[in-house]
Parts: structure tokens; C-alpha cells; sequence
């Protein structure tokens, strides 16, 4: 953004969203800071990025390609994650941080400040290849003995439009 010729950087909201469960979080979260907030193909140059980001198969949507195509020295750097796992498992954040390493350098992920909210599903909007997936963890899940709580959540909810998400659990984002 600039005016009379002068560069002013502000804190901006990106979000990579394929269903819309993300952009409701990061809409919501724009309208509880105030904070403007833009879909991931229209970055630019920004002191502070907070980037909500859909999980798919353990990836965060759209992260990497983000954070590639800008420098991010100089740049504070939050990143939410949006997904059907749970926040407050400790296994499933694992599971997430461990994926989210795999895909960035050391260097970068050091940088970041990560949150991790839920988010929905809606099967009947599922790309062919997202609904081929999860019919498969679903089968899979329906072999476990003694499945967790997360299993079967899954295993209830399959083929069911569900949202997770509680707008309350932004309150724990500390800008």
C-alpha cells in the first residue's frame, strides 16, 4: 500500500482456503483485531504476516509457496492452522509441527509463531481426490480395535457436513 509515494507496512491477515472453513477464521479474526486480510495470491511486501492455513494430510496449505515468495528476515511470522484435529491433543500438534519441519528449513520454522484451531468438513463439497482420501481413513479407521477419541470422531462424522470451529479459541492468538 502506498501514499504520496511513501511504502507503509501494516499487519495483514493471509489465508490459504480451499473449502472456506479458514477464511471464516481468518474473517472472524479480522473482525475481532480490525486487521485487514487477503487470500495468499495477494501478498506483498509486510513487516508482520499472520497466515491462516488449511490442513490437508497433515500439510498447511499454501504455506511453503507463502513463505517462498517473500523475504521473511525482517518479518515476524505467525502461522495458524486450521484442521479437523484436535488442538488440545499433544499428539496431533506433533503430528502437525513435525509435518509442517518436513516442509520448511529449520531456519524458516524457527521463525514462526504456530497456533492451531479446528476448522470442518463438508463431504458433499470434497474434491474427488479429498473424498476418495477420506473414504479411505474412514475405512481404515472402521478396522481399529480400540480407536481414539480422535478415530471416532472421524468414524461419526463421516460423510457429514461438521464445523468445529469455535471462534473463542482465537482469544489464545498473542500478537
Amino acid at each position: 500500500m502506498t501514499h504520496d509515494n511513501l511504502l507503509i507496512h501494516y499487519n495483514l491477515i493471509i489465508y490459504g482456503s480451499k473449502y472456506g472453513h479458514t477464511r471464516a477464521c481468518a474473517e472472524e479474526y479480522s473482525k475481532r483485531t480490525g486487521k485487514d486480510y487477503t487470500n495468499i495470491s495477494n501478498i506483498d511486501n509486510l513487516s508482520t504476516v499472520i497466515y491462516f492455513g488449511a490442513l490437508y494430510a497433515g500439510v498447511v496449505m499454501g504455506l511453503r509457496k507463502t513463505l517462498d515468495r517473500m523475504n521473511i528476515d525482517d518479518k515476524r511470522i505467525f502461522v495458524i492452522t486450521v484442521g479437523l484435529s484436535d488442538p488440545d491433543d499433544e499428539h496431533n500438534v506433533s503430528n502437525i509441527e513435525n509435518s509442517m519441519k518436513e516442509q520448511l528449513t529449520e531456519a524458516v520454522f524457527s521463525k514462526l509463531e504456530i497456533y492451531h484451531l479446528r476448522g470442518g468438513i463438508d463431504y458433499a463439497r470434497l474434491s474427488f481426490i479429498h473424498h476418495a482420501m477420506m473414504k479411505f481413513l474412514n475405512s481404515e479407521a472402521g478396522k481399529t480395535r480400540n480407536p481414539d477419541d480422535e478415530t471416532r470422531e472421524m468414524i461419526n462424522t463421516y460423510g457429514k457436513k461438521v464445523s468445529l470451529i469455535n471462534f473463542y479459541s482465537l482469544n489464545k492468538i498473542e500478537l
